[in-house]
């Protein structure tokens, strides 16, 4: 009786050591993994061809992250009912149910991205299943932002009103400098001029 309690005190504690270490990686790819894995799965899954940038919305590293750190809780939480033999199979099925979640958080943040081409804006908020496109002839108006940084002004959001009165953002970062000045020849075309605000005047 002593082997056998032994024996499975023994397999209990490997577990519990399998499930810390994979608590470790779970937390230290939340760092990394989403920037690496979401742009390429994305690009995959939703890119369209001819669009001038094309990238997850900030949202979607954020959902990424929280999958991931959800099931190195959950890892956490099954190492120490493990270690202190409480595991039942009532707490079992909470951790595979909440297991699951952080699965579809992590699949989920895949539908969460936006991109520009020459039919327009088109956004798929996180979350929504469904994208949304704003065409050019859409858009009343556009700004472009800067701040100041150390006393040097520099680019920060490139934002477009549409005719319905909604604004939307985008940083503007490496993908949306690059597009930016197609997105200003597309907006002069349709008779609109790209204001840019003065960081100093506001």
């Amino acid at each position: 009786m002593s082997t056998g309690y032994t024996i499975t005190k023994k397999r209990k504690t490997e577990k519990s050591q399998i499930f810390v270490s994979c608590a470790i990686i779970l937390i230290l790819s939340s760092c990394f993994v989403p920037i690496f894995i979401l742009i390429p799965l994305q690009e995959i899954l939703f890119s369209p061809s001819g669009e001038w940038f094309f990238e997850p919305l900030r949202a979607a590293y954020g959902v990424f992250i929280a999958g991931l750190l959800l099931l190195a809780a959950i890892c956490i939480t099954a190492a120490v009912l493990l270690s202190k033999q409480r595991m039942t199979a009532g707490l079992k099925g909470l951790l595979a149910g909440s297991a699951v979640i952080g699965v579809l958080l992590i699949l989920l943040s895949t539908d969460g991205y936006h991109y520009a081409d020459q039919k327009g804006i088109t956004i798929d908020p996180i979350f929504s299943l469904k994208e949304k496109t704003y065409t050019w002839d859409e858009v009343a108006a556009a700004e472009q932002t800067a701040k100041l940084s150390g006393g040097i002004a520099t680019d920060d959001k490139f934002i477009v009103t549409f005719k319905d009165g909604k604004k939307y953002s985008m940083v503007l970062n490496n993908n949306v400098v690059k597009a930016r000045v197609a997105m200003q020849y597309v907006l002069k075309e349709k008779g609109i001029e790209v204001i840019k605000k003065d960081p100093q005047a506001e």
